[in-house]
């Protein structure tokens, strides 16, 4: 049974890949024209194609530039507009080393006051 469909199934294969083959002709190709009566390419159309594509690169490329130079001097303004924000820092440390120095006179004026309450005592005594 198996032998039989088997064979059924190679005979309609066989069928089908002889139908492609006798249907498919190729189309035919056209004749290459010739060399003599074809003219290469205008010589002076080119270069300026070429000069007027360099022209317009060249635009670009200064549009470019002009972009860059543009964002950094924004870049810059705003670096020097927050100068504001370092003002403020050093005005910090400012504040810092100022209570810093107004606690180490104060720690002296105790340690002196210790002092003089130290020598009243042993007066006392």
């Amino acid at each position: 049974m198996i032998a039989i469909a088997l064979i059924i199934g190679l005979a309609s294969i066989g069928a089908r890949a002889e139908d492609t083959t006798t249907t498919t002709d190729q189309p035919v190709r056209p004749e290459r024209p010739e060399k003599a009566s074809a003219k290469g390419p205008n010589a002076a159309e080119l270069k300026d194609i070429i000069k007027a594509f360099q022209a317009q690169k060249k635009e670009f490329l200064a549009q470019r530039k002009q972009e860059q130079v543009e964002s950094r001097d924004k870049v810059r303004d705003e670096v020097a507009g927050s100068s504001g924000a370092g003002a403020a820092i050093s005005e910090a440390k400012d504040a810092i080393a100022e209570a810093k120095r107004i606690s180490r006179e104060q720690a002296r004026k105790l340690a002196d006051e210790a002092k003089e309450s130290a020598k009243e005592g042993r007066k006392r005594d």
